[in-house]
């Protein structure tokens, strides 16, 4: 494929500008990135929608049998406990489903942020091929990560001497989740090794930028959680007052769908930038040529 030249500014950039250039990049990309952010919160639009599903209404609690997850209760109380199973081994797929459909999505993610900020052409197509001919190393990955942090807990708990584990437990899994940021990054976008060689470069990467890296982590945090809480003032809210007041079936998966819709929002924008972070932090640490990195894309 003929390299394509980025059409953006080869310069590290502060917070405001990355912030101010996370948003243009919503706009620009609005299409592939809300319809990939939609599809990665499916399986659990399904699961919230069934769990809303199942809580009893007011006008069930006189006739438990009505209601699926009642009826269940009370053939688990007589021993039949194959209905609870059902509905327990439904759940736990959706859940398994989500988990293991998260690595593919989020990597298409990024695969699309770092197209529009090199100023390549990139459609949700596109990004998913790209990132699914590398799933299984993000999946593994990803796993790598999920062990290190549980095997982490114990350690930071014995770290703090058990009295300070309400501080170093969560602090120490902030940090290592700070450390372990760009791991996607390096696999889809520098075509590193997955497991270990995507953590290290990770760790490398923010080796000597942790401190800066932590703030901007904190306050895309911030950013992220307000602009969550107003969608939903705006969504989910009315939805679930319209829930409480009505009994129609529809409702639940309204509600669902509202928090589908929150996720196809925010998911992207902390996608996008935290791509802008790890090009500044690359061009910081190591100078790098934007053009090269644009000519090295992967072929979709």
């Amino acid at each position: 494929m003929a390299a394509e030249m980025p059409n953006t500014e080869i310069r590290p950039m502060d917070f405001g500008e990355i912030l101010d250039h996370t948003i243009r990049l919503m706009k620009t990309g609005w299409k592939p990135l809300l319809l990939t952010g939609l599809l990665s919160g499916l399986p659990l639009v399904i699961y919230n929608g069934l769990m809303l599903s199942l809580l009893p209404k007011s006008d069930q609690l006189d006739t438990p049998t009505s209601n699926l997850l009642m009826r269940a209760a009370i053939s688990a109380t007589l021993g039949d406990y194959t209905n609870l199973l059902e509905l327990g081994g439904v759940l736990v797929a959706l859940l398994l489903l989500a988990g293991l459909l998260s690595p593919w999505l989020k990597g298409a993610l990024i695969v699309i942020a770092s197209r529009l900020y090199l100023g390549l052409p990139v459609t949700m197509g596109m990004a998913l091929r790209v990132a699914g001919r590398r799933y299984f190393a993000l999946l593994g990955t990803s796993l790598l990560i999920l062990l290190f942090g549980l095997l982490a807990v114990p350690a930071l708990i014995i770290g703090g001497l058990v009295i300070l584990a309400g501080l170093t437990v969560p602090g120490g899994l902030v940090a290592l989740c700070v450390y372990w940021a760009f791991n996607r990054h390096a696999l889809l976008i520098e075509g590193a090794g997955g497991g270990m060689p995507a953590i290290r470069r990770s760790f490398g990467l923010v080796s000597g930028r942790f401190w800066p890296l932590l703030g901007m982590s904190i306050i895309f945090y911030m950013f992220a959680a307000a602009l969550n809480s107003q969608l939903a003032f705006v969504t989910q809210v009315p939805a679930q007052l319209l829930m409480s007041v009505f009994s129609n079936p529809v409702m639940p998966w309204v509600v669902a769908l509202c928090s589908g819709l929150l996720t196809a929002v925010v998911a992207p924008l902390y996608v996008v930038g935290l791509t802008l972070v790890y090009y500044d932090v690359r061009m910081r640490k190591e100078g790098l040529d934007l053009e090269l990195m644009a000519a090295r894309q992967e072929a979709p």
